[in-house]
């Protein structure tokens, strides 16, 4: 039966530590003399090999007429070394899926100058919810500088199409050029509290935060569900008292 080679990388080892088990194996005891010749190794390379393969257990040493040679373990033996070696690799993946969970978990945070910004974050927000999603949209536009050419041109229609509930805040100016629309619920800021025209939009969708500059045209996202579920927690609670 031919010897399929792969085991001992598997088990931390080398290529050529397996050759020298294999060759003791069908050799048996042996001198460094007769085990260099048979693997077809300098004697160097043998030696070399050799402590690793001793303190593993691979390799035994032992007397032969009063020399010392070399033989190699019960091949049953190795899955012992196997389970050593699965049990190194369980504990190495559980520390890379705490880094990647540390990864998984840090905020994600873009910066985009100009419209095509504004426009990509708008498009984002209606390709990323699913149909029938919600999102919640601070909206303290001054309506005198800005009208909606912000977001992109099929906006409301793939909005409608995929039946997407908002929540709004806003100013009062802002709520007179609004139609009451099935699936927008929205609630103003008193103007005894603040005129509420910064010119600037927070929309909060899914595990997004996308916060939209119209005086410098800037956008900024934040990616992290953590941030987003506290975003929208603040925004419920605002929206509740609100009229």
């Amino acid at each position: 039966m031919k010897h399929k080679k792969g085991l001992f990388p598997l088990l931390g080892m080398t290529t050529r530590d397996e050759q020298i088990y294999t060759v003791l194996l069908a050799l048996g005891p042996a001198t460094a003399t007769e085990l260099a010749h048979r693997a077809k190794l300098h004697r160097q390379e043998l030696y070399r090999a050799l402590p690793s393969l001793l303190g593993s257990g691979v390799v035994v040493q032992v007397k032969r007429s009063k020399r010392r040679a070399y033989t190699a373990c019960d091949p049953k033996q190795l899955l012992h070394l196997y389970e050593e070696a699965r049990a190194s690799v369980e504990e190495q993946l559980q520390e890379f899926s705490e880094l990647s969970h540390g990864i998984a978990t840090r905020p994600l945070v873009t910066y985009a100058e100009g419209l095509a910004g504004i426009r990509r974050a708008y498009a984002d927000v209606m390709h990323s919810l699913p149909r029938g999603g919600i999102y919640f949209r601070y909206s303290s536009k001054d309506a005198r500088r800005r009208a909606e050419k912000d977001s992109p041109r099929d906006f409301v229609q793939v909005r409608d199409k995929k039946q997407l509930e908002r929540l709004v805040i806003t100013n009062e100016e802002e709520k007179k050029r609004k139609r009451n629309l099935l699936g927008r619920d929205i609630r103003v800021v008193p103007k005894d509290f603040d005129l509420f025209e910064d010119n600037v939009t927070q929309v909060i969708y899914g595990n997004k935060v996308a916060i939209m500059d119209f005086n410098s045209e800037t956008t900024i996202t934040i990616e992290n569900a953590t941030i987003a579920r506290f975003q929208e927690k603040i925004f419920r609670l605002l929206f509740r008292y609100l009229k």
